[in-house]
């Protein structure tokens, strides 16, 4: 159901791009953010001659998005969130790209473009998604992305967000045996030998799961059984090696977040009830308690599939109780009141003769 129409003669496509004198040449071969972007620029250098004036005035100058902060702001905020690399090289991405038009700005009408933070806009509309504050008109896309996409398109992030996800990065071991089988698997399943997956906070990827399976296998008997589309165990021992290689890794990432304002989950909601919070900050803790509850989340599933697994892997292949030492304690000093009644009954089956090996056979 449409929640709002626009007529097309009040949307701006990349056929007005196509068509705008100043922009067309520039905007020709590439992006058609990219062509936006460069309209909007153009549109805006024509101030109230611009007949879009009244809606260019509704538009944000900027965004919170994390790709425009200072990069010792984005250290201090980001320290190892998964998004302070992709800021890092989105940013870079654009900015080369605005000095290869840029160049071709300065050696033609350089007036064109004059004024104004261009790399600003230029990163604002390269992320797709506009925003705003309170008092702007707000222009963000929420189209099923995960919040670190969501701030560095839009500079918000949404707290209940059943897109959000972050991604493991596993692969096969080279050395493994079985590496070519298994390369073969893979491919043919549209798998590479590196492969990124996502993990989520309520559920846990079946993908993933199967990924790992196969890479840790070592029974060629049991490739048959993998499976990518049903949540298959293949036996007790695989599964809990991929068990705690998903725990060691949501493990390392949740203690990863140290530092200034980087402890635990329950320490960015105290954060967010500070009063004179910066917007920048606001923003970088809720994007790492989104973070911290999606690693928890998983953390919390995967000690739920093992808690049933009760041993730990032997050289043979099998396994063996853990606490099987203190079982064994227990159950002698439990046996111990029992110990008098054994001796005697057994000196009393000795006198009788029932442990003569022909007690039985005697006439």
């Amino acid at each position: 159901q449409a929640l709002v129409e626009l007529p097309g003669n009040l949307s701006v496509t990349a056929v007005d791009v196509a068509a705008h004198e100043e922009v067309a040449g520039l905007a020709e071969g590439r992006g058609e953010l990219t062509g936006l972007a460069l309209w909007l620029m153009a549109e805006r250098q024509k101030g109230e001659e611009s007949r879009w004036a009244p809606f260019l005035e509704c538009l944000p100058e900027a965004t919170l998005s994390p790709v425009l902060w200072p990069e010792e702001v984005q250290d201090e905020l980001l320290k190892n969130s998964p998004t302070l690399k992709e800021c890092r090289a989105r940013r870079a991405a654009l900015q080369q790209e605005w000095d290869v038009i840029a160049q071709r700005i300065a050696t033609g009408d350089a007036r064109r473009f004059s004024g104004g933070d261009e790399l600003k806009l230029w990163i604002t509309l390269g992320s797709p998604g506009w925003g705003g504050t309170s008092d702007k008109l707000l222009m963000a896309i929420y189209d099923g992305r995960p919040n670190g996409e969501l701030a560095m398109a839009t500079g918000r992030v949404e707290d209940d967000n059943a897109s959000d996800c972050l991604t493991v990065r596993v692969g096969l071991v080279q050395a493994d045996r079985l590496f070519s089988v298994k390369k073969q698997i893979l491919e043919s399943l549209g798998f590479d030998i590196v492969q990124e997956f996502p993990i989520f906070r309520d559920r846990m990827p079946t993908q993933l799961l199967a990924y790992l399976r196969l890479a840790r296998l070592t029974d060629p008997a049991l490739l048959a059984k993998v499976s990518f589309e049903e949540d298959i165990i293949l036996n007790p021992v695989n599964e809990y090696e991929v068990l705690q290689l998903l725990l060691g890794e949501c493990r390392d990432r949740l203690t990863s977040y140290a530092g200034m304002h980087m402890g635990s989950a329950e320490e960015d909601v105290k954060l967010l009830q500070r009063p004179g919070l910066t917007a920048q900050e606001r923003l970088a803790a809720r994007l790492r308690k989104a973070e911290k509850a999606i690693l928890q989340g998983t953390l919390d599933a995967v000690r739920r599939r093992l808690a049933p697994i009760r041993g730990i892997p032997t050289k043979g292949g099998g396994l063996t109780d853990p606490n099987a030492d203190l079982r064994e304690v227990f159950d002698t000093i439990e046996s111990l009141p029992s110990l008098p009644g054994k001796l005697v009954g057994g000196l009393m089956s000795w006198a009788r003769g029932e442990q003569d090996p022909d007690w039985k056979k005697r006439p």
